[in-house]
């Protein structure tokens, strides 16, 4: 790869060398060449350099029973994968809860789920070979007694290939009478940087 050279700084009158000319445009070399690098395993890509990074994403869209005081991997419905992404991220139909990194490297996880029939719920994304959850626990309230709640994070996760996740959730506590549920989910996995 073309070395990256912090760039000159120019005061009005000053001149311009063919050094600095050729450091410039190694830079942008260097710029092109990291682009490339990170859509190298993309199934799209723009012109001469690819833009999408390695990706999945699903959705829940029919409800699904959440126990209290047990965290619930949430299963996501056949056939509700969206963009591009590689076999082997996340089977719809095989293990619906489990999401596989291909590749070594920096990945943005995000998620958003609506939770009904909880006074208090939390959130995680969990590390399944490791045992423990990539971040801590995102945790919210019922705050308006609508039997509602919303919870929504994006994480940034330097992950190791073959590593496996699952999207979790938990009812802390329940409203009176009501059983709790996953009402929807949305979950994606994008690879954003090379290692």
């Amino acid at each position: 790869m073309t070395a990256y050279t912090s760039p000159k700084t120019y005061s009005s009158g000053s001149q311009l060398t063919a050094a600095e000319l050729n450091t410039s445009q190694d830079n942008i070399k260097n710029l092109d060449e990291r682009l490339t690098l990170i859509g190298a395993t993309s199934t799209s890509s723009v012109g001469p350099l690819k833009t999408k990074a390695v990706g999945a994403g699903a959705y829940r869209d029919t409800s699904v029973a959440l126990p209290l005081y047990t965290w619930l991997a949430v299963p996501f419905n056949t056939g509700t994968t969206w963009g591009p992404y590689p076999t082997g991220v996340h089977s719809l139909g095989t293990d619906p809860e489990v999401w596989t990194i291909p590749s070594t490297g920096l990945y943005l996880i995000t998620y958003n789920v609506w939770l009904q029939g909880c006074a208090r719920a939390l959130a995680r994304i969990w590390n399944i070979g490791a045992g423990v959850a990539v971040q801590g626990s995102v945790t919210a309230d019922d705050q308006d007694g609508d039997e509602d709640i919303r919870l929504s994070t994006s994480v940034e996760w330097l992950a190791a290939a073959d590593n496996t996740v699952r999207f979790e959730v938990y009812a802390a506590s329940a409203i009176g009478g009501i059983s709790s549920q996953v009402n929807d989910a949305t979950l994606s996995v994008r690879k954003v940087a090379e290692s």
